[in-house]
């Protein structure tokens, strides 16, 4: 059965659109998350069609229901539309009109998968698509682990050895070095292109006011503190059999942590170079040049910035597709372990999530320890009052898909006001970090320890700085890890092919992740509340 409605804009017909949804949506029995989810992703797709629509213009809403999933259309008259025209050049001193243009793409951008936008000689259209089963990807992906486990074993015990190697050499390995191929072929540009974005996205910081200087403060140390916490984790814990893929160590890589090298080598001889050779230092030193470079020159470049978001969107989809085929790969990849005899490697890929845990609670135990100490708020109120979202943000795996639902907890339930939380939330899903940071360090530490490459003051300074740095423009992408993984890899000079050890526990990772980043970024949101004494602790302390 399909609902239909149509409301003039001009009077309340934003309001009335959205009661007209969740009244309509509501009749479907969605979970109370999915439908709070279709209802603020619906009034940010009218409040972004409603820019090109004519003042005299209606709103016209379809609901429909079709193989048990349901879908809103919002159609409204008006001029084309680019879903990413409004990420640009942006002032946070106040919540300006550009501010809110770019706050609200960058939630659009998040649940693109779910939006399909149209433009029609009748006018613009959106169809959100809501209460689709989430991460269907890592539902396949265990479901390949255990296929993977099954098959090994049985070709095993039922084929002789000429069989299983001939499988070996000529499915199995070819499948796992494609995929590895595909992600080093996206990851240099990914990256390049995420860190330019990332350099003038967000322009005039130094203008800035007071609050917003705060939260890029917070930001920045949380995430220094991260990756302090993941090398300590990894110095105490040392998971992993030292030397196992020593085989994996490109040759000549020996000296390439000298001070002096490093100096040297930053600034390549060609822009070329960087990516054929996957060299992170040089990939993030130009990146960080042009990006300076195009907000210095303001809206003279603002083509060549349209250009690189261009680009970001196009990255960011090329990454979702080699994502989609990642139960193939790790299938694959545990077959590979298996009939190669490398359970000590498996083992040690559990070793290192375990790491990666206890990294991610010692995080969170620091967040609860500055709440306390710096805005003397009781966390343990937090954490019951935000433990019902740690599920949503959970199942995002995405601190970017969770901006809406990190915003609504900041307003409804810790009393943050608008003005902060809606600068704060999402600039910290974009350049806070702090699972990743965890992460990136100690799964870096791992793949040196277990190819046996030494890594002096001097390289881990470099990891630091590159953490860091991927931590603030990491891409908005399924697979983001992976992707970061591989340029710091390539950085050490480990063969890129040894990330299949952990494609298959990458989803779990990335929730995992999600959850950190978020609770990171609502935390920051209550202290820069709390210190500007603009927080309400009525209603962060109601029950």
């Amino acid at each position: 059965m399909n609902y239909t409605a149509e409301y003039p804009l001009q009077h309340n017909g934003i309001s009335k659109s959205l009661a007209f949804i969740e009244e309509t949506l509501s009749k479907y029995r969605l979970k109370p998350r999915d439908l709070m989810e279709a209802v603020l992703i619906s009034e940010e797709a009218i409040l972004m069609l409603e820019e090109k629509a004519p003042e005299d213009a209606h709103i016209k809403i379809t609901i429909t229901k079709r193989m048990g999933v349901p879908r809103v259309k919002i159609m409204m008259p008006g001029d084309a539309l680019l879903m990413d025209e409004h990420i640009g050049t942006v002032s946070l001193d106040q919540l300006g009109e550009k501010t809110e243009n770019a706050i609200r793409s960058i939630m659009l951008r998040s649940y693109s998968d779910s939006i399909k936008y149209r433009n029609s000689h009748s006018g613009n259209s959106m169809t959100i698509t809501t209460g689709i089963p989430e991460r269907i990807l890592a539902t396949y992906t265990i479901l390949a682990i255990v296929l993977a486990a099954i098959t090994g074993y049985m070709m095993i015990s039922c084929l002789p050895n000429s069989s299983t190697e001939w499988l070996l050499l000529n499915v199995f390995e070819p499948i796992e070095t494609l995929f590895v191929s595909a992600l080093m072929c996206i990851a240099a540009p990914a990256v390049f292109v995420s860190i330019t974005c990332s350099m003038f996205r967000f322009e005039g910081f130094s203008e800035l006011g007071r609050n917003s200087k705060l939260v890029i403060f917070n930001y920045l140390l949380t995430s220094v503190m991260a990756t302090l916490i993941g090398y300590c984790c990894f110095r105490l814990l040392i998971p992993g059999e030292a030397g196992i893929f020593a085989s994996e160590v490109i040759s000549g890589t020996s000296d390439k942590f000298s001070i002096a090298s490093v100096l040297t080598t930053m600034v390549p001889s060609n822009i070329i170079e960087p990516f054929i050779n996957v060299n992170s230092l040089q990939l993030m030193f130009t990146a960080i040049v042009i990006g300076t470079a195009m907000t210095a020159s303001g809206k003279r470049v603002g083509n060549v910035k349209t250009l690189f978001e261009e680009l970001d969107v196009l990255c960011g989809k090329i990454s979702s597709f080699i994502m989609k085929v990642v139960p193939l790969a790790v299938y694959c990849s545990i077959v590979n372990f298996i009939l190669s005899a490398k359970t000590d490697a498996l083992l040690s890929a559990v070793e290192l999530v375990l790491t990666i845990f206890i990294g991610f609670v010692v995080i969170l135990v620091v967040h609860c320890l500055i709440l306390v100490g710096v805005a003397r708020l009781n966390p343990i109120t937090f954490i019951k009052k935000y433990a019902p979202f740690m599920k949503s943000t959970f199942l995002k795996g995405s601190g970017v898909a969770a901006i809406p639902i990190n915003i609504r907890a900041c307003r409804r339930k810790f009393g943050v006001p608008q003005s902060i939380c809606s600068f704060s939330i999402p600039l910290g899903a974009t350049i806070n970090m702090d699972g990743n940071c965890i992460c990136l360090t100690v799964s870096t530490l791992f793949f040196a320890h277990i190819c046996g490459v030494p890594l002096d003051m001097n390289a881990l300074l470099i990891m630091f700085f590159l953490v860091i740095v991927l931590s603030l423009g990491a891409p908005i992408a399924p697979g983001t890890l992976i992707l970061c993984l591989v340029t710091l890899l390539s950085q050490i000079g480990i063969d890129t092919n040894v990330i299949s050890l952990i494609i298959g526990i990458n989803f779990i990772l990335e929730m995992i992740i999600g959850v950190v980043n978020s609770m990171g970024d609502v935390i920051v949101a209550l202290i820069v509340a709390r210190r500007e004494g603009s927080l309400d602790m009525d209603i962060y302390n109601k029950e």
